[in-house]
């Protein structure tokens, strides 16, 4: 029933089934991370190719590089953060419906970004150089 509801308010290039299973993904790593003690952690896309260097430097938060955001949404590509705001960024999944209830589109980008302004993650904008490798 869930698929039939999102793909009436999914964005047209979405591919509702591949989403929730990314998602669902997330979610059982960053319950994986709950109870460890990290001081940073990166959640990336396993096929990016990363041409910065990454600055470790610890943020309140999130970090997030600039740029990547689609349909009202903020990239999904690559974060690395505390591991108090990587696991509530990987728990997207457990907040799908409501987003979606509420009037967001079912679209990756933009259900991450009113998923992350709804639990109050602060969200740092770095540059970032990295392509993808397809």
């Amino acid at each position: 029933k869930e698929l039939a509801y999102y793909e009436q308010l999914k964005a047209p290039e979405t591919v509702v089934s591949s989403v929730l299973a990314m998602l669902h993904g997330w979610s059982q790593v960053g319950a994986l991370l709950e109870d460890d003690e990290y001081d940073l952690i990166v959640r990336m896309r396993y096929d990016l190719l990363i041409q910065s260097k990454l600055n470790a430097c610890h943020y309140d938060g999130l970090v997030i590089p600039l740029g990547q955001d689609y349909r009202d949404g903020i990239n999904d590509q690559i974060a690395w953060g505390t591991p108090s705001a990587i696991c509530t960024y990987c728990n997207l999944f457990n907040n799908v419906t409501s987003l979606v209830m509420s009037g967001v589109l079912f679209h990756p980008e933009t259900l991450l970004h009113y998923h992350l302004r709804q639990c109050n993650v602060p969200i740092n904008r770095v540059p970032f150089s990295y392509t993808i490798c397809r």
